[in-house]
């Protein structure tokens, strides 16, 4: 391991728990007792075993993700016991691992963290591009109060020409709005400038966007459904037969896991060398994973 970095902890248990976290602190606005959390893991997760979900606790706490903070019961008493709070970076991380869980990609260790790494770089910009939208928002506001909206709409749907206008021109808006808060947010948070008086059920907002984001950008990696659509047509109208059908979407899926696996392993080797200097030794090939690689 390089001097200096620390090493990423994970295992199957910390993404669900930090879930439980930013659900439960979204919804209550406070630290988390550890009960809490592990009703949570049962219910939603179906994870039971007490020891494994104080191995997601552990690994969410080392990597950042987590926080563990002591709170004064009613009597002005500190607890000894641990309470849990959400990281703003562990709650775009647990967005962007779930859109790699739902890809379907194969999640190893080196994959999950070369995927977050990756995809934050990805993210951020997706998220800071979105600071275009404040000029967007002025100027639609400015159309709005042209288009005297406030009254248009307060009049309701039929009495009032510009309804359907104003309604879109509002609506439009308050999605630019919405974007452009989450965006700065993230880009923020990636960038490692503070973000201030973020509220709780906001996080789970920071959580859905940067999933979404990362979702979207995960589509290279999948196969056009054309493909599926296809044979399924042909065996439909008759023109292959069942078996054919069935071997070649085996065919197809071996080949494609095998394709992931090779886009995975390319990242990573760009991950783990984005912020290393080449060199002449670095670009010779017999040297450049022994001299780069950490």
């Amino acid at each position: 391991m390089c001097a200096g970095r620390r090493r990423f902890r994970f295992n199957k248990y910390m993404f669900p728990f930090i879930e439980c976290v930013i659900r439960i602190y979204a919804d209550s606005g406070g630290p988390i007792p550890i009960s809490s959390i592990i009703e949570c893991m049962k219910e939603r997760h179906g994870i039971r075993g007490v020891r494994n979900i104080y191995e997601g606790r552990d690994a969410a706490v080392d990597n950042g993700y987590i926080t563990e903070v002591h709170v004064k019961g009613n009597r002005g008493h500190t607890s000894k016991r641990y309470y849990y709070v959400p990281t703003l970076i562990g709650t775009i991380d647990a967005g962007i691992y779930q859109a790699l869980l739902n890809s379907g990609i194969e999640s190893s260790p080196e994959t999950v963290h070369t995927f977050l790494r990756l995809m934050r770089f990805i993210v951020y910009w997706d998220a800071v591009s979105r600071y275009v939208n404040a000029a967007l928002i002025l100027l639609t506001r400015k159309l709005a109060a042209h288009l005297n909206c406030g009254s248009c709409l307060s009049q309701g749907e039929g009495k009032c020409a510009k309804y359907h206008i104003c309604e879109s021109v509002v609506n439009k808006v308050g999605l630019w709005s919405l974007r452009l808060f989450y965006g700065a947010v993230i880009a923020k948070a990636i960038a490692g400038v503070e973000v201030k008086d973020l509220k709780p059920k906001e996080l789970a907002g920071v959580m859905m966007e940067a999933y979404t984001i990362a979702t979207e950008y995960i589509e290279v990696l999948r196969s056009d459904n054309y493909f599926y659509s296809l044979l399924h047509e042909a065996l439909k109208e008759g023109h292959i037969e069942r078996s054919l059908f069935e071997d070649m979407v085996n065919s197809f899926m071996k080949r494609e896991r095998a394709a992931r696996n090779a886009a995975f392993y390319v990242t990573h080797q760009l991950v783990m060398n984005i912020n290393k200097p080449v060199t002449n030794t670095a670009v010779n090939s017999e040297n450049k994973q022994h001299q780069l690689k950490c």
